[in-house]
């Protein structure tokens, strides 16, 4: 029997090979295997959290806030990402909203999504319609047990059922949950697809839920919907990639990749 030996360069050239991402040899194949493609997903979920971390801060950074020289001293920390420096800065700051928010973005920086979750609910308590941005953006991030969190958003999708945006932050807490409860998400992501304005997120979740075996259309036609609202979404491309491949619709599946390659170092 013959002992298969690969020289340690070669090993190297190969690791490399099946970590970078999925492309196109031809039109009518992938370049890498099967095997090749859930590596990549793993990396490109690790990227993505990476993103909405980004999103939490540039939220912040972009809402106009009433000024001080704590808040500038705190948001100068943020500017450069300076988590460390920006936790210790809040530490004598007053629980407004601005700086519980603040302390919500610091702690996803710091890598505790699930510590940010209380700050988080302080703010939405004392100014929801500030705050509920925020809560979509941590709530992507999986902040685990998030009770309070859920609790208010229970009650704000009773009392405004016709609010696509509360629905869809409400249908996020539901996902998130422990247990997770899918059809109750999809239950709030249907009517926040059935209310306005259109968005492109809503779709996307319901093509994330419906991505089951038997559903595949179902999650093809969200997919598309939420790239018809926003071509910018690299996420729904990527997804879309994946399914017509695997629906061996080559051709779909290489124009949605090719999309994905264009926008997703674009935000």
């Amino acid at each position: 029997m013959r002992t298969l030996c690969i020289p340690l360069l070669a090993l190297g050239a190969l690791n490399a090979q099946i970590t970078r991402q999925p492309e196109f040899d031809q039109r009518d194949k992938f370049r890498a295997s099967q095997v090749d493609m859930a590596i990549d997903s793993d990396s490109h979920t690790s990227g993505m959290r990476g993103a909405r971390v980004n999103a939490l801060l540039n939220r912040y950074l972009q809402t106009p806030w009433e000024g001080s020289s704590k808040l500038d001293e705190v948001r100068a920390h943020l500017k450069r990402q300076d988590y460390t420096a920006a936790s210790a800065a809040l530490a004598g700051a007053a629980p407004k909203p601005v700086f519980e928010i603040a302390r919500a973005v610091t702690l996803a920086g710091l890598g505790d999504p699930h510590g940010a979750a209380a700050p988080l609910c302080s703010a939405l308590g004392q100014d929801s319609k500030v705050a509920l941005p925020f809560v979509a953006d941590l709530l992507e991030l999986n902040p685990g047990e998030a009770e309070c969190l859920r609790r208010y958003l229970a009650n704000a999708a009773l009392k405004s059922p016709r609010d696509s945006h509360v629905l869809y932050v409400y249908a996020l807490s539901l996902l998130r949950a422990e247990p997770p409860d899918p059809a109750a998400a999809e239950a709030a992501l249907v009517k926040a697809s059935q209310a306005g304005p259109k968005s492109s997120q809503v779709w996307f979740e319901l093509g994330k839920l419906q991505s089951t075996p038997g559903r595949e259309a179902e999650a093809v036609a969200s997919f598309e919907r939420a790239v018809e609202i926003d071509p910018g979404l690299a996420q729904a491309h990527y997804r879309l990639a994946q399914l017509y491949r695997q629906g061996g619709k080559p051709d779909q599946a290489a124009s949605h990749l090719e999309a994905w390659r264009k926008t997703k170092d674009s935000r």
